[in-house]
């Protein structure tokens, strides 16, 4: 029974552990994306 427990715990802990890498990724991406868009914009303005 408690085995059973300790390998749910672990199983949650690695869910979190993904959630928290994709929230990260699409964060990253965000400001990448914002980045890129912001830079195109002065390039068309100063050219």
């Amino acid at each position: 029974m408690e085995e059973k427990l300790s390998t749910e715990e672990e199983a949650i802990k690695k869910d979190y552990i993904f959630f928290d890498y994709k929230r990260l990724a699409g964060f990253f991406g965000g400001f990448v994306f914002f980045f890129f868009l912001l830079f195109s914009m002065i390039y068309i303005i100063a050219c």
